[in-house]
């Protein structure tokens, strides 16, 4: 048989092996070595991405940022706005619908009471008045939110113009960044919210673990395995032709 032709068939035998070992290493790695390790590999993707990753300070400082602020502003104002486009039934009604009918009772009657107290208390009224307009304040003021509770509310851009809208969702939006850089690490502390990586490692078995790492490096996978095949070939060839030229030199 021609030399080359033979140097060319064991160079593919030994591409064939290369790039099959080294196909079969990479799917070794994945349904042994995974399958034992994952919770060690869960542990160490969970403590590299809390530790020094995603750590409290620059979750905070991203969550706190300017672009953050004005993105969080518009989507607070973009609610709100949906919030005062709707129409709204009364108060009662409300109230059976979220079966909280004796709290919007007793908050009417707290801010009856303490409009009364203010009322009463703006005025000077001496104390012998004062028990005789009190509970007739009082009485007044529950038969009026008696009847306005039945009224029904309509749409709130009624008494919510657009630039209190905007002014409300800039003081929510300071609030948050003040919350936010007070509270991430209590926050993230408390919910043990890294728990999720180590947790969503834990659960991928083998074949989810494989095809999750060829979408992220599938073409460097591939190369090892051409690599092997590549190396192969070399060898394959190579020796073919260093048996020929021995035999042809002895």
């Amino acid at each position: 048989m021609n030399p080359i032709a033979l140097a060319l068939i064991q160079g593919g035998v030994g591409f064939a092996i290369g790039a099959g070992t080294n196909d079969l290493a990479i799917r070794w790695i994945f349904h042994a070595v995974f399958a034992k390790k994952k919770r060690e590999i869960g542990e160490s993707v969970r403590s590299v991405i809390s530790n020094e990753l995603m750590t409290p300070d620059k979750v905070a400082a991203r969550l706190a940022s300017p672009e953050s602020a004005v993105a969080l502003q518009a989507a607070i104002e973009k609610h709100l706005d949906g919030i005062c486009a709707r129409e709204l039934p009364s108060v009662d009604d409300l109230a059976a619908a979220t079966g909280d009918a004796t709290l919007v009772q007793e908050a009417a009657d707290s801010v009856i009471s303490a409009a009364v107290e203010e009322l009463s208390r703006r005025l000077s009224l001496p104390a012998a008045i004062r028990a005789f307009t009190d509970p007739f304040g009082l009485a007044t003021g529950r038969l009026v939110a008696k009847v306005a509770r039945k009224i029904p509310i309509g749409r709130l851009s009624r008494f919510a113009r657009p630039e209190l809208r905007s002014l409300l969702a800039r003081r929510m939006t300071a609030e948050y960044v003040t919350f936010i850089q007070t509270h991430t690490a209590e926050l993230i502390h408390k919910t043990r919210i890294w728990d999720v990586l180590y947790d969503s490692v834990v659960r991928l078995d083998e074949k989810q673990m494989e095809k999750v790492t060829r979408q992220v490096a599938n073409r460097e996978l591939h190369g090892i395995t051409w690599l092997g095949g590549v190396i192969g070939f070399a060898v394959g060839f190579s020796e073919s032709l260093l048996v020929w030229v021995i035999e042809h030199l002895g």
